[in-house]
């Protein structure tokens, strides 16, 4: 099981451009794969997706063609339901990755998740579960030592044009969930373990050039 933590856009980048050069991955007809991964997004929500910094804006645009650069300032929870209403390709909840019924469901959802650890911070039932096919399977929240702390699991993660917005999504969802509650939270984490964690080979060449773009931005 592999271990990595990232708070900026280049050290992912950084990643993802090393395990399509490395021989330590498993190799597919389509795919570069890295098994039972476990990924740390350490940074802040805009640190890490690309809103603060100038730079990142353009790569990052080259790591997903969702449209996520465009949300509106609505508060965590609102931008989301914005992006299940009016996003592309698997933001659409007519698609099989329909993660917004899910979380906005009346029972198992988002508030049931705030309702559970308002009323014991300590649980371990504080769980959204995704139906179906979904690549991702569940996400828990737990409260340790002040910390909300979010771990999101999938069976399946597509590292170029998924972690990005799957990242960006989970942590406003956390954002939103520790504004909720009644103890007060002085950090969040969020981590990602995924079983299947690739690159698909159609997508060597752009990493390869957000990689270059980092190179040549950063020594200005």
């Amino acid at each position: 099981m592999s271990y990595c933590e990232f708070s900026t856009p280049t050290e992912y980048v950084d990643h993802l451009h090393t395990m399509t050069l490395s021989s330590d991955y498993i190799t597919t007809p389509t795919t570069i794969d890295e098994c039972c991964a476990q990924y740390a997004i350490t940074g802040g929500m805009d640190n890490f997706y690309f809103n603060n910094h100038d730079y990142s804006r353009a790569v990052w645009s080259l790591m997903c063609d969702a449209g996520a650069g465009v949300a509106p300032s609505i508060g965590d929870i609102d931008t989301i339901r914005f992006y299940f209403k009016n996003g592309a390709g698997w933001f659409d909840p007519a698609t099989a990755e329909d993660y917004g019924s899910a979380f906005f469901a009346k029972t198992g959802g988002v508030d049931d998740v705030i309702a559970r650890l308002n009323g014991d911070i300590y649980s371990r039932q504080a769980v959204i579960r995704l139906q179906g096919d979904s690549c991702l399977t569940h996400v828990q929240f737990r409260f340790v030592n002040s910390h909300l702390i979010t771990v999101a699991n999938f069976r399946s993660l597509d590292l170029m044009r998924g972690l990005p917005t799957d990242a960006w999504i989970l942590q406003r969802l956390t954002s939103h969930i520790a504004n909720a509650l009644r103890h007060p939270i002085t950090s969040k984490v969020l981590i990602i373990q995924a079983v299947s964690a690739h690159i698909y080979s159609k997508d060597i060449n752009t990493i390869h050039q957000a990689y270059e773009e980092l190179q040549t931005i950063e020594q200005f």
